[in-house]
């Protein structure tokens, strides 16, 4: 499913769901507007804060940062490996 794509989850039985989060370099915009969108309405939307998946597109941004603004990617780093 696409970033920013409305979804909600219907069972006829009691259930357990679980998600998870993936993110693509070509989806990124998408995946940012989800992010100011859910900062806007806050929980009219989302049922929970998605706090480890912030501090990983922040760790995504420093490296965009770090490899295309500064020209700075380090091979030996402990960083995200771009390829």
């Amino acid at each position: 499913m696409r970033p920013n794509t409305p979804h909600a989850v219907f069972t006829p039985e009691d259930a357990i769901c679980h998600g998870g989060h993936y993110y693509a370099a070509s989806t990124m915009s998408d995946t940012f507007y989800g992010i100011v969108h859910s900062f806007v309405v806050d929980k009219l939307i989302a049922n929970i804060q998605h706090q480890n998946s912030r501090r990983m597109i922040r760790k995504i941004i420093d490296l965009y940062y770090s490899a295309f603004i500064l020209k700075n990617v380090d091979d030996d780093s402990e960083s995200i490996a771009v390829y």
